[in-house]
């Protein structure tokens, strides 16, 4: 995690000794933000269509393990598959080369006119009757090979033959051949080294002769690892750090001063970072951000989402931003927890039967869309922290406001027929202190179905229910009407 002394950091000032406010913070970042958006989706089409990796990218990454890739040149399809002919032929396994000597495994007893050994371990089994295969163990000279076709593949040091995930039995020896130069596996993922005599140890290189289709290939030379794409159809996905590789780098064009995540025993590849000029937390981590949180203490968290996510991070007091970077419109989504909160029902009712039409009126669509559209603008007017279809205990609101700490204090279900009766239910479930429900009757109807369902005598909060067709509001309590309302129309 990272290593800062835990302080107050509640409050930023600017140059000028003023306050700074989440927007601020929003006008500092957002160069970085809009740019990183541009380059992300400039990768991805890069890698999902061509399934090759930016250079860019691949250099700065830290999963990096591919040093260099020689290929063989022409003929080397059919010299590889005179190889794997001379393999199956005398049942060759494990097949090694140091540069003078090859190393292998076969059940053949002589291969190239020379006699196996057999492993000290397997020599007792040799003496009962088997009906396993022996396995003898081979090291020749690579020079006896000289003559055949195929040697130019064995000069080279290799650890070991490897076919791609897209090769079979079947097109295994219309294999295109590479030397892959990788490096040793601790030292790619690893920040400090296992053993003291690794501090001064060379890094290790090791050579896979490997075995690729076609289109492999040709993007071998374009990957800086060796699992960082896959192909699935006909496109290509990847598990590349992207986002980390990109803020890092931007951050460092923008100049802005940032402290990165270390953990002891790898390189993380989330984008988790500390802006200390900013005191900003920046992270697109899901889990074991809270203790970080705490140390921090930042003025803001910023993460990347949808306006789902802002939950989870509501209970750290402290503010929220979320960039959500497939947004069309709206990719900031703004947690201020200085903004106040509509505390009084009356007013927020007042505010409802006010702008309910007036707001619907502005967008376009179905009216149960226009309507759900107003109600998250009046609870953002409100200072409460809106979300639409959020699943609860198995159902599903369709808007709720949320306060400061989180809790709902508003549910809201919004019907274009006079069935609402269900609704309570679903509002109730979600144990807001206001439920609102709107439902579409030709007469005042609604209000004396409301009066006979004994349900909501027992109900612990209050109801409004809208009719929205003759624009009158029915505040009930415990089965009781307390207040009806006139929706002001425009």
């Amino acid at each position: 995690m990272l290593k800062i002394r835990k302080k107050n950091l509640s409050i930023i000032k600017s140059e000028d000794g003023a306050m700074f406010k989440v927007n601020d913070v929003i006008g500092k970042l957002r160069p970085v933000l809009e740019e990183y958006t541009i380059e992300k989706a400039n990768a991805e089409q890069q890698i999902t269509q061509k399934g090759t990796v930016p250079a860019g990218l691949c250099e700065n990454c830290p999963n990096k393990n591919i040093v260099k890739v020689s290929k063989f040149g022409n003929n080397s399809q059919q010299l590889l598959s005179g190889l794997l002919s001379w393999m199956q032929t005398n049942d060759i396994r494990g097949l090694q080369s140091d540069g003078e000597v090859l190393a292998f495994k076969s059940t053949k007893k002589i291969v190239e006119n020379i006699e196996g050994t057999i492993p000290l371990l397997s020599i007792g089994g040799t003496l009962e009757p088997s009906t396993e295969k022996v396995i003898y163990d081979y090291r020749i000279s690579i020079s006896r090979l000289k003559k055949k076709p195929f040697y130019r593949f064995l000069k080279a040091p290799f650890v070991g033959m490897y076919p791609c995930a897209h090769l079979d039995r079947e097109n295994i020896k219309a294999a295109f051949p590479a030397l892959v130069t990788v490096m040793d596996e601790y030292t790619t993922y690893q920040i400090r080294p296992r053993h003291v005599e690794q501090l001064w140890e060379e890094e290790e290189e090791k050579n896979k002769l490997e075995l690729l289709c076609a289109e492999c290939y040709e993007r071998i030379e374009f990957l800086g690892c060796e699992s960082g794409v896959r192909r699935e159809g006909f496109i290509y996905r990847y598990s590349c750090p992207v986002r980390r590789i990109l803020i890092e780098h931007l951050l460092e064009k923008n100049k802005i001063q940032y402290v990165t995540s270390e953990k002891e025993s790898y390189r993380p590849i989330e984008a988790t970072f500390y802006l200390p000029e900013f005191k900003v937390f920046l992270t697109d981590a899901y889990r074991d951000v809270e203790e970080t949180i705490k140390a921090l203490n930042p003025f803001c968290i910023l993460t990347f989402g949808s306006k789902q996510d802002l939950i989870r991070y509501l209970g750290f007091s402290t503010n929220v931003i979320i960039f959500d970077e497939n947004a069309k419109d709206q990719q900031f989504i703004i947690f201020d927890r200085d903004i106040r909160v509509e505390q009084s029902i009356e007013k927020i009712i007042q505010t409802i039967v006010q702008k309910l039409d007036e707001y619907s009126d502005k967008v376009r669509g179905k009216e149960h869309d226009r309507l759900i559209a107003a109600f998250q603008r009046i609870g953002q007017d409100l200072g409460f922290i809106v979300q639409s279809e959020i699943p609860m205990k198995g159902i599903r609101v369709d808007v709720i406001w949320l306060n400061r700490e989180g809790k709902i204090d508003v549910a809201i279900e919004v019907e274009t027929s006079a069935q609402w009766k269900k609704d309570v239910i679903t509002t109730w479930e979600s144990e807001p202190r206001l439920a609102v429900i709107l439902a579409h009757y030709k007469t005042d109807k609604a209000v004396s179905d409301a009066i006979q369902y004994n349900l909501l005598e027992y109900m612990p909060h209050k109801l409004l229910l809208i009719n929205y067709l003759i624009k009158k509001a029915y505040l009930i309590e415990k089965g009781c009407i307390l207040k009806i309302y006139d929706l002001k129309s425009i």
